[in-house]
């Protein structure tokens, strides 16, 4: 039953009652007089609709409360501490280095070193090599690491620039011999590199 405020006309005293509906609107007798007291129609009011078993306040945006703090959703699920996953904050992404950019810059010269040797063969940007240049590029930095950053990315693309010019002439100017050839060596080399990884890695047992 909903709560209704009364007002009464003798004593001046306002009291509330539980009253169905329909009997809202009649006169009720003032508890502590017992005159008579007329409905008085509130001055400030609140709606509320239910969702997943919880009142809550008109206008419901969807959103939840999680110690006085908005959220998108419950926490479901284990979760450690008191605080709620969407309120945790990030831990800052440690700043690139100058040791990170003249490691890059050290990677990509041995990289285009194997490259003009190797005629192309052999190379390219390995996982090392791409994961510094993902902290150096995609990570904040101080004015004075980005200054070195940008002068050593314009060097290392003007070096790939001039290495890739210098392997094409090559390879336009080899035989299809020579082509082979080069297969082969880099075949073997790598099956090489397989039979001592192997045979480091084997362990022979004692005869029982």
């Amino acid at each position: 039953m909903p709560v209704y405020e009364y007002s009464c006309n003798d004593c001046g005293g306002a009291f509330e009652l539980l009253r169905p509906t329909r009997e809202a609107a009649a006169p009720q007798p003032c508890p502590r007089c017992d005159g008579e007291g007329r409905r008085v129609m509130p001055r400030e009011w609140a709606a509320y609709t239910y969702r997943q078993g919880t009142a809550r306040r008109l206008p419901d945006d969807g959103t939840f409360w999680h110690n006085d703090k908005k959220v998108s959703r419950p926490i479901s699920g284990a979760w450690a501490g008191p605080s709620h996953p969407e309120l945790e904050s990030p831990e800052p992404e440690a700043e690139a280095t100058i040791e990170d950019v003249e490691r890059y810059a050290e990677l990509t010269e041995e990289r285009r070193r194997l490259e003009v040797e190797s005629g192309g063969m052999e190379g390219g940007a390995g996982v090392r090599e791409q994961q510094l240049y993902s902290k150096v590029t995609g990570r904040p930095a101080s004015e004075r690491v980005a200054r070195e950053r940008n002068r050593i990315l314009r060097r290392v693309a003007h070096e790939d620039a001039v290495a890739d010019r210098e392997i094409r002439g090559e390879q336009s100017a080899r035989t299809p011999q020579q082509i082979e050839d080069m297969l082969n060596a880099a075949a073997a080399a790598e099956d090489a590199e397989a039979d001592e990884y192997e045979a480091e890695t084997t362990f022979i047992l004692p005869d029982e």
